[in-house]
């Protein structure tokens, strides 16, 4: 073969690879863009699956800032316990040279479903250990613990460890299953004044240049309510919105949901009804209506909803969309929501109890936690300061 015939076949092989590898960045075709999943995608970003972009670039990889850009805002809120300055000081260049916690990719795989967590996060089992692995020898109390036992139920969470921290239990050793002080939940049977008194039908229904829309959409609610909207392009029921993809079917959820809800799609109007005053709607009766797991189910006639809470009262708090804080793992709701009615001990020991949280809490946990045990030995073996200044 001569030299310009070898080229030419270089060139035609390379294109071919290129168009290739390039398809899923530039075909529109849902179907170019599966055949080219590496694995199953996290149940925490399926949603995104047909968006390569939302976090790889072309020939690129997973780009670093795509991560941020997204869940920046989260790990600030909750005081992030190894930020990227841990791990870009000196002194922890060893460290790092074996677990490079500056890219979310070294532990987050998001077509690796071996390493899902129970939380639905994708992670190492035994990442812990690469920085802690001496633990045992630092403090007795964990030994004979496991190596991917760190991050269960009152124990560890790498990104937010405020309701865990040692100084932050040790303020709430003695306290009882039930605060006196607890917050009370909003009015569960509250009916609003209409939010949109003063609205006329065009207000919603004018499609512009297309006429009435006998449905509006989503997009249309985002002229008046653009944080709300934002919030729900963010979140689980809403971010493959957020990617361009159009609302997310009930049917397409791996969570369990009721067969009769397979048709809906989520968006603003399958939660919130623009010509009802009820707000019982959005708080319980939309979540109940097409979630169908065991914790959803056991919810009417328990005793959160004897007690006037609803399900947004502890999944969106505050009206917020920020699922990360509060649906899943549920460990990271203690501090978040549990605690404004519970002792810290009764929350661990409820959230730990798996069986209890599949019943929605309706009764005494049977699991024990020893995390406020263990802090009270350490606090009680603590040099006085004045000892430890000189």
């Amino acid at each position: 073969m001569s030299r310009t015939l070898r080229i030419a076949a270089f060139a035609v092989f390379s294109v071919a690879v290129g168009a290739y590898l390039g398809a899923p960045f530039f075909s529109a075709r849902g179907a170019v863009k599966r055949r080219h999943l590496p694995g199953r995608t996290s149940d925490g970003h399926y949603q995104l699956e047909l968006s390569c972009e939302s976090c790889h670039t072309p020939f690129g990889g997973v780009d670093q800032k795509k991560c941020t850009g997204c869940h920046a805002s989260e790990l600030a809120a909750g005081n992030d316990s190894h930020p990227e300055s841990k791990f870009t000081d000196p002194r922890n260049a060893d460290r790092v040279a074996q677990l490079d916690a500056t890219k979310c990719t070294t532990c987050h795989g998001e077509h690796e479903a071996a390493r899902t967590t129970k939380g639905g996060v994708t992670q190492p089992r035994d990442f812990c250990g690469v920085c802690h692995g001496k633990i045992a020898e630092e403090r007795p109390s964990h030994q004979g613990f496991t190596p991917d036992g760190c991050t269960s139920a009152g124990c560890h969470n790498f990104h937010d460890n405020r309701g865990l921290y040692e100084d932050f239990i040790a303020k709430h050793l003695a306290e009882p299953a039930m605060l006196d002080a607890r917050v009370a939940p909003p009015p569960a049977a509250a009916a609003q004044p209409p939010a949109h008194q003063d609205l006329t039908c065009a207000g919603c229904h004018d499609a512009g240049g297309e006429g009435f829309a006998l449905r509006p959409s989503t997009d249309g609610c985002r002229k008046c309510h653009d944080k709300q909207a934002a919030m729900l392009d963010g979140g689980r029921h809403g971010m493959r919105h957020g990617a361009g993809l159009g609302l997310m079917a009930v049917a397409e959820a791996r969570l369990p949901m009721r067969p009769e809800a397979a048709g809906k799609t989520v968006g603003c109007a399958s939660c919130h009804d623009a010509h009802g005053t009820d707000t019982r709607r959005a708080a319980t009766d939309s979540c109940l209506g097409c979630h169908a797991d065991d914790h959803s189910r056991a919810f009417p006639g328990g005793k959160h909803q004897a007690a006037g809470l609803t399900c947004a009262t502890c999944h969106m708090p505050g009206g917020e969309h920020n699922q990360s804080a509060t649906m899943r793992p549920s460990s990271k709701m203690g501090r978040a929501v549990c605690q404004s009615c519970h002792g810290l001990g009764f929350v661990l020991d409820a959230l730990a109890d798996e069986a209890l949280v599949r019943r929605n809490f309706d009764g005494p946990p049977t699991v024990h936690m020893r995390t406020l045990e263990m802090v009270e030995e350490r606090v009680a073996h603590r040099k006085p300061k004045k000892e430890l200044e000189n």
